[in-house]
């Protein structure tokens, strides 16, 4: 260890001493309170007339629309695609039916076909052949082939095949306000606390977070035989007013300075094992008894 480094180190510890006894004189001017835990807090949920959304709560959107953040959006028509805030119907093609009426019958078989083919309303003539007729629905394409006359509603008639266009919209959609904190909380954690719902303390305790810290208006059981009372909240602590709950800081500050001379020596010999004597040393300087 430089020589610098040790002088600087033994200034930092005589102040240590210097200010631990004269902070410490006199009797303990406070009780420390009895506490319990009451487990884990839990985030609130929001009340009945709000629903939550994205962790904050919103009044419910009118029936056919459903909420995102502080925006209800209506839904899209049946087959169109959700992109969010618009609504999407793809590009469809396709070709029409059609099927072949055969090879045909020449002139002086006429009326064979027409016999065969009374199911369609017999035959006609293209060119020197007759070929039956296209079925209702159908027309001829050339000699030989009967297609679709007409495409479905909704779609363009290109001749051999039906197209639908592409179709985008804008879904339909309103404001409902602004999101707030969710504060409600739930039956079995009923006490809301620094953004939590906790259970409830038992009677005589103060619910702070995790904890719960008993009231200053008990005596300490050992201050009560000689009447000693502790009535003024003091933090973690009670004292007996405003003015000894200072001074009773200052003798925890004071006890603070001691630990941190101890962590000081600790780390300059390299020596963590010096830290262990530590809750010793808090008891030793701050001996400080539990209220009642």
């Amino acid at each position: 260890m430089s020589k610098l480094k040790f002088v600087f180190l033994w200034v930092v510890l005589l102040l240590f001493v210097v200010a631990i006894p004269s902070a410490m004189a006199g009797d303990a001017t406070g009780c420390w309170k009895k506490t319990t835990t009451r487990g884990v807090g839990t985030v609130p949920i929001c009340d009945a007339q709000h629903v939550k959304d994205a962790g904050l709560c919103y009044v419910p959107c009118k029936t056919g629309y459903h909420g995102v953040g502080p925006v209800c959006w209506g839904t899209c028509n049946t087959g169109y695609h959700d992109d969010g805030a618009t609504c999407r119907r793809d590009a469809h093609i396709f070709g029409k039916k059609s099927y072949g009426r055969g090879a045909g019958y020449v002139l002086w078989k006429k009326g064979k076909c027409n016999d065969e083919h009374k199911d369609v309303g017999g035959c006609e003539k293209y060119g020197a052949i007759y070929y039956p007729k296209c079925k209702t629905g159908y027309n001829n394409v050339g000699c030989c082939i009967c297609r679709e006359k007409s495409c479905p509603s909704g779609y363009k008639d290109d001749g051999a095949t039906c197209r639908r266009d592409v179709h985008i919209y804008g879904k339909p959609s309103y404001g409902r306000g602004v999101g707030k904190v969710p504060k409600t909380c739930p039956p079995d954690r009923p006490q809301y606390n620094a953004g939590l719902c906790y259970k409830l303390c038992p009677a005589g305790y103060k619910g702070v977070g995790p904890v719960c810290w008993k009231y200053c208006k008990y005596n300490n059981i050992i201050a009560k035989a000689a009447g000693v009372n502790y009535p003024t909240e003091c933090g973690a602590a009670c004292s007996t007013s405003s003015q000894a709950c200072a001074t009773f800081t200052q003798q925890l500050v004071a006890a603070g300075l001691k630990i941190a001379g101890d962590i000081v020596i600790a780390i300059a010999a390299e020596d963590p094992e010096k830290l262990t004597d530590i809750p010793d040393q808090v008891q030793k300087y701050a001996d400080v008894p539990y209220c009642e």
